[in-house]
């Protein structure tokens, strides 16, 4: 068997969709493995926008600036009788009177405060607005902006143009093409109507707050972000999920975590154990179960799907005891004949089994059905115990996955000789 880099780096990229899959049971706290009864990549359609508005500000004053704005509205206007009256430099009171006109709290030409000056003063706080352009990014299902602190990557959202689509992994991803007639004219006035939305989403809202959104310009047109979408049991339809993005988050892990995109009922996010999840608009759950039936309606035989297998890892034939159907899932009971080469894939398998009873793997050409492997193989059993016991005692899972490669080396890699390695790793 090969064991070099570029075998394990090409397994990698056939697990993608397994290991995400686990990332997203990670990251919903409520979601277990047993409760996942289909997954599918997604692409789901997501806009961004530039909004250009009017940003209201909150500062606190500097004592001269107070009382100048106090005086001012007594009426005190001239520098001469400010300074004199405060006692504070000339050239100072004129470089201040600018600053407050640059605020709008005053009007040099005017002995009077403005509405600003006013609000300002009686607030006791720098009250003043000016333009900010910012990107937001749009659920065209939902029509709901997505929180700044919770976008996707810009990186992760992708233009499904003619070239991209002519790509076999396009075909093999559910996609409906967004087409509700939303013209720029149209986004604009949904990014008008969700202004309660925006302000309440705002990254500062205590210190910064939208007033009035000037002009929203569409960015690159509709675009769409690689996600899956999850049948859940106990769920009323399908919902999906995609990687979401915090560069505030302290944990690097948590910087990039799995959230729905929306949920079918608030008890499905109390289910995940999630707050702030939008529940989907009418218009959602209508694309989304559109598109389950259409990934649906793929056609796969049992020999499709042990090929999905073989691609994740080239298993044995012999070492499946016997196949079942469970809805989307199909069941393959499996024992140590079907590890014929080694792979570090091995223990992660063997991990789970002994953790969650079973091992799902997920492929673009399942079209969302899952495989799950099971076994009742006490030597399997035995392995990951001795697995554990072998990280344990050299405080390090790299080192020991890289002597039992060296010890497996032009030697035969079935699991008893594996076992042999390791026992003797333990032993020394």
């Amino acid at each position: 068997m090969d064991l070099t880099r570029n075998y394990l780096n090409n397994n990698q990229i056939n697990k993608i969709d397994t290991n995400n899959l686990y990332e997203i049971v990670e990251d919903l706290p409520g979601l277990k493995v047993k409760d996942i009864e289909f997954c599918a990549p997604v692409y789901y359609p997501i806009a961004e926008v530039s909004v250009n508005f009017k940003e209201r500000n909150f500062e606190d004053f500097e004592a001269v600036e107070q009382l100048i704005l106090n005086l001012y509205k007594l009426g005190v206007s001239s520098p001469d009788i400010l300074s004199k009256t405060l006692g504070i430099p000339k050239n100072y009171i004129k470089q201040t009177l600018k600053v407050l006109e640059g605020y709008g709290f005053i009007d040099l030409n005017s002995t009077t405060l403005t509405k600003e000056g006013e609000l300002s003063l009686k607030k006791g706080r720098k009250i003043y607005t000016h333009d900010v352009e910012q990107i937001f990014q749009l659920d065209l299902l939902n029509k709901q902006l997505l929180k700044i602190d919770d976008r996707i990557k810009s990186s992760n959202l992708k233009l499904l143009t003619k070239t991209y689509k002519e790509r076999s992994t396009y075909n093999e991803k559910g996609h409906l093409d967004f087409n509700d007639n939303t013209d720029d004219k149209k986004l604009i006035e949904q990014i008008n109507n969700n202004f309660d939305n925006l302000v309440k989403r705002s990254s500062e809202t205590l210190r910064k707050i939208p007033e009035r959104i000037n002009k929203v310009t569409p960015i690159s047109g509709f675009k769409y972000v690689d996600s899956y979408m999850l049948l859940i049991k106990n769920f009323d339809n399908p919902i999906v999920v995609a990687r979401r993005y915090n560069p505030t988050a302290k944990e690097f892990r948590k910087r990039n975590v799995w959230k729905p995109l929306g949920v079918n009922k608030p008890e499905e996010a109390k289910f995940l154990e999630l707050e702030g999840v939008n529940v989907n608009t009418i218009e959602a759950t209508n694309y989304i179960i559109k598109l389950f039936n259409l990934i649906t309606e793929q056609p796969l035989s049992k020999s499709n799907k042990l090929e999905e297998l073989y691609q994740v890892y080239p298993f044995n034939q012999n070492g499946i005891l016997g196949i079942s159907s469970q809805g989307f899932k199909d069941i393959i009971q499996i024992d140590r004949n079907f590890f014929e080469h080694y792979d570090p894939f091995i223990f992660e398998l063997l991990q789970k089994i002994n953790e969650e009873g079973e091992f799902l793997i997920v492929r673009p050409k399942l079209y969302g059905q899952i495989i799950s492997l099971t076994t009742n193989d006490q030597t399997l059993y035995d392995l990951y115990s001795y697995y554990h016991e072998g990280v344990a005692k050299l405080g390090s899972k790299k080192l020991l996955l890289s002597i039992v490669v060296k010890e497996l080396n032009g030697n035969s890699q079935n699991i008893e000789e594996i076992i042999r390695i390791i026992n003797k790793i333990i032993s020394n």
